[in-house]
């Protein structure tokens, strides 16, 4: 269907000849010669935002009934040929060409419905109308006829021209196209464009083709066009009057055709329509004709999100590139800034600025927006303000049968809780309160899992952000802003020197965030974080709150040598049935109001392998009962507790700390604390008894491992010779048996340096006083007693 609206005519108007039908108000009637009248009077009220309209523009209700404008309130009070498009109460118009043709033209109060560069049609005629002309009076006694562009402003000019002057109507620069302009024989006649004809070419061009047409029809010559020096931007002349005084405006209209000609300005350059002015860019125009191509909305860092198939696309690129194509050859990278501004303003404005967390659990699927709580599904709507849409569809009867087999093997005894903890990157509404961190041996699965979850939510929802990152990148946080998942595998067992931002991040705090370049912005994280290491990172953690937030998940099963190749192609497959298994996890955890423990054999690995003080603590020294600030025979100063400690990391290749920092992660294990010894400060810690080996600590019996873990030995039960090769540090020294020329000793050869080996009457513990009889190379003992 051709459109066509009153600021320039868009489009050819036409009416089609039809057979007379009537309306199901009775209120008109169509029929070839156009639509006529049957009733309504004046008992049908014109609505507020009518009345206003038509005050602005000089006019009254009185006025307005007398020249036939009609109130709508209903599809129906429209007439038929154009009940297609109702866009709300309005105001109906009827062209009359003054030759027995009648075109209904309707104004709606608020009109949603956009041209193809998304500015709103304000006027609407029925399609295929043909040319759009009414000829309000004639002139008498040699008076001229006033040519109006717009509705409105015709009606103006015939209720305030002087008496005797004559007014036609053009509902658009183009629209007299086609019309029969016999009318303009012999006549004088002043036309008024809207403001915009001085820097306009689309308008410029057709009121010089106008003034040709007018003239071979034998209008006097010269066409006159009057303009209002007052008016602004795309103004007409109606806007004008309706700012002055109505015992002013008669006279005013007369002088401007006293003072018209027939001198066009200057042709102006052509540029894209309606966006320029003798003033340069009509920024706010632009920036309108902009958010009204599509629903927009605000991030926190300011860049405007368009709505397209479902979501918010918080891509500032994407607004770019509809200004530039807007603009055409007009296009300049220095508009931008300004456009931008004005798009900014009114968004704000209008309150549409994207939470960063949503009132209620309502999932942006890919075919639609699903209810967690009650599996309901809605359709896409630009009124949810949401940014993140996973590339899953919801399906509530699908299943995931290699899934499921694989993650029964990867982390036994763990699903349910792993799941349940995943399921919190689904909830758009809260940030998660515990984050799964994946540990155990390599080839476990544990990198496998985290690109399912990320399939699940999509790349373009997950950013890979490490704790290190974190601590040392102040331009990392801004990467989890919008984000689902944080998804980072692969951890290095290095120091993580500051845990401050990763705390704020999980604890519902605002964190000030900076991209480079950029204008620094604060936001809520809603990102669940999930990380995956073999050699856990060392955290001098003190008050436990990292161990608060993080929930550790031990995948024990190494399938190294019998991988399954297509094994995550099979459960990429699987993703909507995933989601339905991580749906069901959710509302599980929701109905409980509460997480799974934690297996505890887990949460103290994992606690002990992060803080490589509190291992050095469990290996190698006891705890002796005490108060803190009491007297403690037996203590140890920290200078003694950190010189053993420097030849325990030696021997263990792992990192040195200095005294004072070790000082600070010792207070933060558990059961130590400062005392006095002899009136000297100290901790309450010894080493292990030297004649008679140490009780070992309660074996932590880890699922899906063969064998226990002790603490305290670093050993696994069901190990040969009492050693284990830990996944999780060097197993081999340089030397050892299986790297070098062996000796056939495991003392010496294929063991871990300060590995703990039972040897006649005792341990090799690598001190002076060792009681072993078959020493480590790094032994002070065996050094001494070998001459070295």
């Amino acid at each position: 269907m051709t459109q066509a609206h009153e600021s320039r005519g868009l489009g050819t108007p036409a009416i089609a000849e039809e057979d007379a039908t009537t309306d199901v108000t009775g209120k008109h009637t169509q029929s070839g010669a156009g639509i006529t009248s049957t009733g309504g009077g004046n008992s049908v009220p014109f609505t507020e935002a009518s009345l206003t309209a038509l005050e602005k523009s000089a006019l009254t209700e009185d006025f307005a009934r007398e020249h036939g404008v009609e109130p709508v309130h209903a599809r129906g009070d429209l007439p038929e040929e154009l009940r297609w498009a109702w866009d709300g109460p309005g105001m109906l118009f009827v062209y009359d060409d003054g030759a027995g043709r009648r075109i209904p033209q309707y104004r709606p109060d608020s009109p949603t419905r956009k041209d193809e560069h998304g500015r709103p049609l304000k006027y609407l005629f029925p399609a295929d109308c043909g040319p759009a002309l009414w000829r309000l009076r004639d002139p008498k006694s040699g008076n001229p006829d006033l040519m109006a562009e717009g509705t409105k402003q015709g009606l103006a000019l015939a209720r305030h021209a002087p008496e005797g002057y004559g007014v036609i109507i053009t509902a658009g620069c183009w629209t007299w196209s086609g019309a029969d302009l016999s009318w303009a024989e012999g006549r004088e006649v002043a036309v008024f464009f809207d403001a915009d004809l001085a820097d306009n070419r689309d308008v410029w061009d057709a009121a010089e083709r106008l003034q040709g047409t007018l003239a071979d029809n034998g209008a006097d010559e010269p066409v006159k066009f009057a303009r209002a020096s007052e008016a602004r931007a795309r103004e007409g002349i109606d806007d004008v009057l309706g700012r002055k005084a109505e015992e002013h405006r008669s006279k005013y209209i007369e002088r401007l055709v006293k003072r018209a000609n027939g001198k066009l300005p200057n042709k102006p350059r052509r540029r894209a329509a309606g966006f320029f002015d003798a003033n340069g860019l009509l920024v706010k125009d632009l920036a309108d004709t902009v958010l009204n191509q599509a629903p927009a909305a605000l991030t926190r860092e300011g860049v405007i999100a368009l709505y397209k198939n479902g979501v918010y696309e918080a891509d500032a690129e994407a607004f770019v590139s509809k200004v530039a194509v807007l603009l055409g050859n007009d296009h300049r990278s220095t508009y931008l800034e300004s456009v931008k501004q004005s798009a900014v303003a009114r968004l704000r404005e209008e309150g549409r600025v994207i939470p960063e967390k949503q009132d209620e659990p309502v999932l942006n699927c890919a075919n639609g927006m699903l209810n967690l709580i009650t599996n309901e599904l809605k359709p896409h709507s630009p009124d949810y303000l949401s940014a993140q849409q996973i590339p899953v569809e919801w399906h509530a009867d699908a299943k995931c049968p290699h899934y499921e087999e694989w993650l029964k093997k990867a982390c036994p005894g763990q699903m349910d809780d792993l799941e349940e903890t995943l399921s919190a990157m689904l909830d758009p509404s809260r940030t998660p309160l515990r984050n799964p961190f994946l540990f155990g041996p390599t080839r476990s699965g544990k990198s496998t899992l985290l690109r399912i979850a990320t399939g699940v939510v999509g790349a373009a929802n997950t950013s890979a952000v490490t704790l290190h990152e974190l601590s040392v990148n102040r331009f990392k946080a801004a990467e989890l802003y919008g984000q689902m998942l944080n998804a980072a595998a692969d951890l290095s067992g290095q120091d993580v020197e500051d845990l401050s931002i990763f705390k704020m991040l999980t604890g519902e705090d605002q964190v000030s965030a900076e991209r480079k370049h950029q204008q620094p912005f604060k936001f809520t994280n809603r990102a669940l974080f999930a990380f995956s290491a073999n050699e856990l990172p060392q955290v001098g953690e003190g008050h436990g709150a990292y161990f608060a937030r993080i929930k550790p998940f031990w995948f024990g099963n190494s399938f190294a040598g019998h991988e399954d190749p297509d094994i995550e192609r099979k459960m990429m497959a699987e993703l909507e049935g995933i989601l339905v298994r991580l749906v069901r996890a959710w509302q599980r955890r929701t109905v409980r109001g509460a997480y799974l423990p934690t297996l505890p054999e887990v949460q103290r690995k994992f606690e002990t392998d992060s803080n490589r003080v509190r291992l050095f603590v469990t290996e190698e020294l006891e705890i002796i009962p005490a108060k803190t600030g009491a007297e403690c025979p037996g203590g140890m100063g920290l200078k003694a507790v950190h010189d053993l400690f420097d030849i325990w990391a030696g021997s263990q290749k792992v990192g040195a700390l200095g005294r004072n920092r070790f000082g600070a992660w010792l207070k933060t294990c558990p059961g130590v604390t400062e005392v006095r010894i002899s009136g000297a400060r100290g901790f309450n810690v010894r080493r292990k008894r030297e004649t008679t080996p140490a009780t070992p600590a309660p074996e932590i019996n880890l699922p899906g491992t063969s064998g226990s873990f002790s603490p305290q030995l670093g050993t696994r039960a069901g190990d040969e010779n009492g050693v284990h090769r830990s996944e999780s540090r060097e197993q081999l020294s340089p030397g050892t048996a299986e790297s070098a020329g062996s000796t056939g000793d495991p003392a010496v050869n294929g063991t871990r340096p300060f590995e703990p080996v039972e040897r006649g009457h005792g341990l090799c513990r690598g001190d002076s006083q060792c009681p072993a009889t078959v020493h480590q190379p790094h032994c002070i003992r065996g050094r001494r007693e070998a001459g070295a």
